[in-house]
């Protein structure tokens, strides 16, 4: 007999053909075996019902006021959570407290919403988009820049700058306005200097290229927030955002970076003559006229941390999380006591009270941190128009709530809006009252019943700042202006953006007190 290497080889391709493609079916199976089982994790949690492959998203096709109000829609007709197929990612809405305990309690669920990495352009992975081991160094590093004994200086550049927004808000008397743009350019003056130790006057020039360019980058973020198909990179930078996005970051990583170097030269200086940091306990003690920059270049000097690249990243951080919360916390203070006369004037009787020549003699926090019924009223703001409306995070391990287990893979939402109006926890849930925060009305709720600042490790570090910023803010307006209000609640038009807007802003009128 004789061999036939041809046939033989033939017949070896046909085996081999054969055995990647069973090795191809077996893996297709267990992708789908995978998926299959992912899937079935969610048959207990309620949810519209959905198509296959595109999910719930032809319900999702309408605006961003229309996706709020399908978002309180369905927190109402499932009392306890839901669920949304957006292709195939999974996204369940928590408003309740005791399921979102387990999640914003932990110190392992703390990995951000994968739609957070659309800020990594502008942010990179400063504190609010880090994770894991970096995010736990960077919070205790950055933790004593904001101890309370630092807010003593930060006080008169607060004041200074609420003095210039009184008398930008002079041309808006006696008529009906939107109090928004003012707040962001007062507040982007304030975070500026307090930041970067840089007198922005975007107040008085609010055309100001670095302006534009936050304003810009925002915009082009939250359109990618909501446009599945600007979320792959690959597919953005084909796009005219890409080309906008890139010049935006030009402006402003080059004034951060020229800040940057401007201080660590002016640092260097300081260190040749003495040293300046100062550190009792892990704690940083108060240093007249430091900023967050300085407070920085402390830290890294010190512990040797922060390239530049980093030190940059953090300023990108806080100015971005700062000024927007800031002002959108105003903006709502004011629309809600513009309802509310009687309780503008408890405010000033309070300020009389307490801080007879505010305005005029020298202020102190403990000052400020005394205006306690003015403190009622912003919480009970918060608590209704919370800034940050959503708080969203990605499980890379099983969630454990009550009643359900969440598996790895997928993006939870914290409805922080409806959170806040539950039945269970807050009397009358709709309704202007101050009080309930010191009556001790709440004192036996679940705690995390109420998280404006969100909760737990991932909390705003710097909510003890933005608290004492938002009381002079409001005690320099309503000190010279009594507030009106006649856009009514049932009329609004809210979006969750990064924080809570107005479709058309957010509308007062004021007249000289």
């Amino acid at each position: 007999m004789t061999s036939n290497p041809a046939g033989n080889l033939c017949l070896f391709r046909k085996i081999m053909t054969l055995f990647l493609f069973l090795i191809l079916m077996i893996l297709i199976g267990i992708a789908c075996y995978k998926r299959l089982k992912f899937v079935l994790d969610f048959d207990h949690i309620p949810n519209p019902k959905s198509l296959p492959l595109i999910g719930n998203a032809l319900q999702l096709t309408g605006s961003q006021a229309e996706f709020f109000k399908l978002m309180l829609q369905y927190s109402e007709k499932y009392k306890d959570m839901f669920l949304l197929w957006v292709g195939p990612r999974p996204f369940v809405f928590l408003y309740q407290a005791e399921a979102i305990q387990p999640l914003m309690n932990s110190s392992v669920h703390i990995e951000k919403s994968l739609e957070y990495k659309l800020l990594y352009p502008f942010l990179g992975t400063g504190l609010v988009t880090s994770t894991g081991q970096k995010w736990h160094s960077q919070r205790k590093l950055l933790t004593p820049v904001f101890h309370h004994n630092m807010l003593e200086n930060y006080l008169h550049t607060v004041v200074t700058e609420s003095n210039v927004l009184v008398k930008q808000l002079q041309k808006e008397v006696n008529q009906t306005f939107n109090i928004v743009p003012y707040m962001k350019l007062a507040a982007m003056d304030i975070i500026c200097k307090l930041t970067l130790g840089y007198q922005l006057d975007s107040q008085t020039n609010p055309n100001l290229d670095y302006v534009h360019a936050i304003e810009e980058l925002m915009s082009i973020t939250q359109r990618r927030f909501i446009t599945p198909w600007l979320k792959p990179n690959i597919l953005f930078k084909c796009t005219s955002y890409a080309v906008r996005q890139q010049k935006c970051l030009e402006i402003l990583n080059g004034f951060s970076k020229r800040i940057i170097q401007e201080k660590k030269r002016e640092f260097q200086r300081q260190q040749k003559n003495k040293t300046t940091l100062d550190i009792n306990s892990n704690v940083l003690q108060k240093k007249k006229g430091k900023v967050f920059l300085d407070l920085l270049l402390e830290i890294s000097e010190n512990e040797s941390r922060f390239t530049d690249h980093e030190l940059m990243e953090e300023v990108n951080t806080f100015i971005f999380a700062g000024h927007d919360t800031t002002s959108t916390t105003v903006s709502w203070c004011l629309y809600v006591l513009g309802f509310h006369p009687d309780v503008q004037d408890k405010i000033i009787e309070e300020l009389n009270q307490k801080i007879p020549d505010f305005g005029e003699g020298s202020l102190k926090a403990a000052d400020i941190a005394n205006l306690d019924y003015l403190e009622c009223c912003i919480k009970e703001v918060l608590r209704l128009y919370p800034p940050v409306p959503l708080i969203a995070r990605h499980l890379t391990k099983p969630l454990e709530l009550p009643n359900q287990v969440i598996p790895p893979g997928t993006s939870v939402l914290v409805n922080v809006y409806s959170l806040h109006r539950d039945p269970k926890n807050f009397s009358n849930p709709n309704a202007f009252i101050p009080e309930r925060f010191s009556s001790g009305e709440l004192a036996d709720k679940n705690p995390f019943s109420y998280v404006p600042f969100s909760a737990g490790p991932r909390n705003c570090i710097g909510q003890k700042l933005a608290m004492q910023t938002i009381k002079i803010i409001l005690c320099n307006i309503l000190k010279h202006y009594k507030v009106k209000t006649s856009q009514k609640e049932d009329s609004l038009r809210l979006i969750a953006e990064v924080v809570l807007i107005n479709e058309n802003g957010i509308n007062i009128s004021i007249e000289r007190r």
